[in-house]
């Protein structure tokens, strides 16, 4: 059986991102270990993700899929510095949260815009005119 401490050796003589795919049966679980935490990832397909933090800032990433454990390390340790990770770690994450940013106020102003419009049309004052002289008819 394997040591998460050798594949952490290997992971970390690559380059950021770069994966290391190692078979389930030949590791302990990482909630096994003291060292590795829960975590969060792209969804991708996985059961969970696990992190370590290493003291220079970078961390070890752990994808966990059925069979095999995909890992590398990042850059910066989105609990240390979440800025930082998502602008060199997680760049897709980064711009769908732009564009949910942006998307989200115009949706509210296009929903505004289409509620004013209903109050200012036409169609509404004739219905209010309508009702009002229905009501009068009834009085009278």
């Amino acid at each position: 059986m394997m040591d998460w401490s050798s594949i952490a050796e290997e992971v970390l003589r690559k380059r950021e991102h770069e994966e290391v795919i190692v078979d389930k049966q030949l590791v302990p679980h990482p909630t096994q270990t003291t060292f590795f935490k829960r975590s969060l990832g792209i969804p991708r397909g996985q059961i969970a993700d696990y992190r370590m933090k290493l003291k220079d800032g970078r961390s070890l990433h752990i994808v966990e899929f059925k069979d095999h454990y995909r890992i590398h390390w990042d850059i910066h340790d989105p609990e240390e510095n979440p800025l930082g990770h998502l602008l060199t770690d997680s760049p897709k994450w980064l711009s769908s949260i732009i564009l949910a940013g942006a998307l989200i106020p115009a949706g509210l102003l296009a929903i505004g815009k289409a509620v004013l419009n209903l109050i200012n049309s036409s169609t509404l004052e004739n219905l209010i005119k309508a009702q009002r002289a229905l009501f009068m008819k009834n009085l009278i």
